[in-house]
């Protein structure tokens, strides 16, 4: 057989992923193919004068792929398998690891000729949510975290609140909680939390693409970090509880869309017991800020079904919640939050929860549209804690919720300081009243 040398100048490729080089004609062979490093090869244009339809279609689809990823502070969202999977995963918590690991150097770095201060790894506490999606990337945001030497403490399927909670409890450096919240059922992501439970910038980080060669991360140490089990739904839960203090019966619907919501809901709620009615909706991105969104009024059925004093819809991110009054009408949080606050702060836009904690750190209540925040409270933004805050103002004032939207538009905040302590006259000659059996303007009693 005559082999022929090849010529020194030829132009050879290398696939990503892959060390060995090939010739023109198999690149062309691949891209005709569809081959699935092509995706993210620089070269995949590169077709001479060969018509390759194959290449439009690729460089159409890295560019869908590019669009479907959104990255906020503290979050990084993506499309599952097609954006973000258990390597891309890997990548992102490798060089969160990295910061971690720069700051705790940079706590005992002395002279070298003093003593070096004893030192800890970065713990990190990680959870994940109800979606079908979450245990892959939580077993690849664990693998890189204990591969980096962090300790992780695992709370398992939790919520982002609990989370946080234990990043406190714990005395975390960090917390990750792998959720696609916000977002359709095939997304997936990841927020990212310092030591103080609040979200951490992630804007300065590479977002790698699907199908390239992994990012390559120094290890810190060469052991590997410790991995401890510590669930804490139920603690966080049961301290929640504390804050239901009705002062009458009171019935409420309240609409989950998964069974770690619903759990979280009925332990604040343990004391209610069959007064508690759960409406289960389906797994979807809704608009709370919208009236006539699908399950608020699923929720407002359920509420007049049921003869119910109130009803909420609770958000898959187990923050953003919407109540409807007795007749199943939404009711916007502007008008509930005198409820809880004679002068509480309004943002009029979609404000995440972090920004109106951290906007007025003094505030009782901070509202925006579809969220409420408490930021002199231990756990500052959750749906139960707002649950509880609301059932307990409106049981305390005995007044129905219509009842009192109609004086909150109709009277000034001294009055309605009047109408929370004591007995204030309204016009028609009708009255609300603190007390029980009291007939308010629309002829219903305001205890069942």
């Amino acid at each position: 057989m005559h082999l022929e040398i090849a010529d020194a100048t030829q132009k050879l490729y290398v696939c990503p992923g892959e060390s060995i080089p090939i010739s023109y004609s198999v690149h062309l062979g691949r891209l005709a193919q569809c081959y699935p490093a092509c995706e993210a090869c620089p070269l995949n244009c590169e077709t001479g004068a060969t018509p390759m339809p194959a290449t439009e279609r690729l460089r159409k689809k890295h560019e869908r792929q590019l669009s479907e990823v959104e990255i906020s502070f503290g979050r990084i969202r993506g499309v599952y398998l097609n954006r973000i999977d258990r390597r891309v995963t890997s990548d992102i918590v490798g060089q969160f690891a990295s910061e971690l690991w720069n700051n705790v150097q940079r706590a005992v770095q002395t002279h070298r000729r003093e003593r070096i201060v004893d030192w800890e790894p970065p713990r990190v506490v990680i959870g994940y949510d109800q979606r079908s999606s979450s245990p892959d990337i939580m077993t690849g945001l664990q693998d890189r975290l204990r591969l980096m030497g962090c300790d992780v403490v695992d709370l398992g399927l939790t919520i982002g609140p609990a989370l946080q909670f234990a990043i406190r409890l714990h005395k975390a450096n960090a917390g990750v909680f792998v959720t696609g919240a916000g977002h359709s059922p095939s997304w997936t992501g990841l927020d990212f939390f310092d030591h103080t439970g609040m979200p951490r910038d992630v804007s300065g980080w590479n977002i790698p693409t699907i199908g390239v060669p992994p990012l390559k991360h120094a290890r810190p140490i060469r052991s590997s970090g410790q991995h401890a089990f510590k669930p804490v739904s139920k603690e966080y839960s049961r301290r929640l509880s504390r804050f239901v203090r009705p002062r009458r019966e009171m019935t409420i619907c309240v609409g989950v869309e998964d069974r770690v919501s619903e759990d979280h809901i009925r332990n604040v709620f343990h004391s209610f017991g069959e007064r508690l009615r759960i409406v289960n909706l389906p797994k979807r991105p809704r608009d709370l800020s919208n009236v006539n969104d699908a399950d608020a009024l699923l929720v407002g059925e359920a509420v007049i079904a049921s003869q119910a004093d109130m009803g909420f819809v609770v958000d898959e991110d187990v923050r953003n919640c919407l109540v409807t009054d007795e007749l199943g009408e939404p009711a916007s949080p502007d008008e509930i939050a005198f409820a809880l606050d004679d002068s509480p702060t309004f943002a009029t836009v979609k404000t995440p929860w972090h920004e109106l904690a951290s906007t007025h750190p003094t505030a009782d209540v901070v509202c925006g549209e579809t969220i409420y925040a408490f930021p002199n409270k231990a756990v500052q933004c959750d749906a139960g804690l707002t649950l509880a805050s609301i059932v307990t103002a409106f049981s305390e004032m005995n007044v129905a919720v219509s009842d009192f939207v109609d004086a909150r538009r109709n009277l000034k905040v001294s009055q309605l300081r009047q109408l929370r302590e004591n007995t204030l006259p309204l016009a028609g000659g009708s009255e609300l009243r603190s007390g029980e059996g009291t007939v308010h303007r629309t002829g219903r009693l305001s205890s069942r």
